[in-house]
């Protein structure tokens, strides 16, 4: 199973995913700027800068397919420019490398701006800025990195400005005062290697600090990854997209009272990983970052104002992403029920859920898990980056794995994210593990079985050997096999 990244997922708001199909028939369309912009972000989730960086470079003669060209070459480089969220190691990597070069570390909204300024001033002529989007184009956005320290050096600018208002005033002053040489710089950005390189490797190393930070490892002997949405990033945006339109089709098969309803659309208040489920009930608890206090609820789509007098036995957590695309699902059929577009005589709401269950499994089975075997690029990032990671990180600690998904699934997501000898680096992988009841105290716990390479599988040894591939378990088991506490394990699940 895939497991959603941690970006949230805004901009289907009211949008039908089946009429998103549509799209793709007018992708080589010529358009304005902002319609351009709404164009491209019905077929890409683009983040506030992604989507300022996309009108930037809209122009008359610029069509659709060529902007989303550049948009995918920027998601799938092991090193990108443009940051998906606030807190991203792209910033903290232009800080230092900004620092490198005049001695201050800047603002991220202030370095954002100065990257786009070129884009953004009428001092640019024309014939210059058709070149610099070219460049963009063909290059990649990594090439405004180099024309931002060479027009800091030529405008002799190296203290930070207080806004990025403030900096768009100094730059056009300056600018004004001693008039850049645009073209002499924009013809020497293909060859600016140095400054590239440069910030490969700043944000490797601030990949490698903010892992660091965040989890603390370095305070571990033992170390265990997750798989989907931990080692393996996913292109999220079309996998969400054609997943709810997909299994939304089979749900019609199932109940085709609902051909001439609303198609389902996309909830990003229920479609979140902080969103647990009543089943029972149709409810969906909004809960707050310690797991346990409830921020709002709804009933369906529908918003539930007191959220005092809420009651519920068992709740169903969202661990994948597929579980989040289960939530709208199930609250368009909870809104049918509730409409009388659905008999409330003869469904309930567990057996609503328990029919998107399956309809969501039969669709994973029979056409995302092969599409994901034949065109795993359409599906999955390339990772060097945290290849690279993990690779420093195996020299001081024990690395394991562990997942709820196959042996299968695990070996060749991984192997096309972080190369074939991927293996080396873990010590033991342990598949199938279900975290739901894998860290629970519940007796009897589930003992951990041993994957043969001809596929087989027969009872592991007792205590569980520090190497080769297993599935099932217990984390007692693997805590014990381990020699340490449970506090001494760190997780990156």
């Amino acid at each position: 199973m895939v497991k959603s990244n941690d970006r949230p997922v805004t901009d289907w708001v009211d949008a039908s995913p089946i009429s998103m199909q549509a799209t793709g028939m007018e992708a080589a369309t010529r358009m304005e700027g902002s319609r351009l912009v709404d164009h491209v972000a019905a077929r890409r989730r683009l983040s506030p800068w992604m989507r300022e960086l996309v009108l930037l470079l809209a122009s008359g003669d610029v069509t659709a397919d060529v902007v989303l060209r550049t948009i995918d070459v920027e998601v799938a480089t092991t090193v990108p420019l443009v940051p998906s969220t606030a807190t991203s190691p792209v910033f903290i990597a232009l800080q230092e490398l900004l620092f490198a070069s005049i001695g201050q570390r800047w603002a991220p909204e202030l370095l954002w701006r100065g990257l786009v300024w070129p884009l953004t001033t009428t001092m640019v002529p024309p014939a210059v800025r058709k070149e610099l989007q070219a460049l963009i184009h063909a290059h990649g956005c990594t090439v405004l990195l180099p024309l931002l320290l060479s027009v800091l050096g030529a405008l002799g600018i190296s203290s930070a400005p207080p806004t990025s208002d403030d900096l768009d005033g100094l730059l056009e002053t300056r600018a004004n005062a001693h008039p850049l040489q645009w073209a002499i710089i924009c013809a020497a950005l293909p060859r600016s290697r140095q400054v590239q390189q440069q910030y490969r490797a700043c944000y490797v190393a601030a990949c490698d600090h903010t892992f660091h930070t965040v989890g603390e490892v370095q305070r571990y002997r033992y170390v265990g990854f997750d798989v989907d949405g931990t080692l393996v990033q996913y292109r999220t945006e079309r996998i969400l997209r054609d997943s709810l339109a997909a299994i939304a089709r089979r749900l019609l098969l199932v109940y085709p009272t609902l051909q001439g309803v609303w198609p389902p659309r996309w909830l990003p208040a229920l479609a979140q990983r902080s969103v647990a489920i009543d089943v029972d009930a149709g409810d969906f608890i909004v809960l707050g970052d310690d797991g346990s206090s409830i921020l709002g609820a709804f009933h369906g789509s529908r918003e539930l104002v007191d959220i005092n007098n809420l009651r519920f036995s068992t709740l169903v957590y969202m661990h994948t992403l597929h579980d989040v695309v289960f939530a709208p699902l199930f609250a368009w059929l909870v809104d049918a029920v509730d409409s009388g577009h659905l008999s409330k005589a003869s469904l309930t709401y567990a057996s609503l859920a328990s029919s998107v269950r399956l309809v969501a499994y039969q669709y994973n089975a029979q056409e995302f898990e092969p599409a994901l075997v034949a065109t795993p690029a359409k599906y999955i990032v390339v990772a060097k980056a945290t290849a690279a990671i993990i690779k420093q990180l195996a020299t001081r600690h024990t690395l394991f794995l562990i997942t709820n998904g196959t042996w299968e699934h695990a070996n060749h997501v991984l192997t096309f994210a972080l190369g074939g000898a991927w293996e080396q680096h873990f010590a033991l992988v342990v598949t199938e593990a279900r975290k739901d009841s894998f860290f629970t105290s519940r007796q009897p716990t589930r003992p951990f079985q041993h994957l043969r390479p001809d596929g087989n599988r027969c009872p592991a040894p007792s205590p569980l050997p520090l190497s080769g591939r297993y599935c099932g378990g217990h984390a007692s088991s693997l805590h014990a096999a381990f020699g340490v506490a449970p506090n001494q394990v760190a997780y990156a699940l």
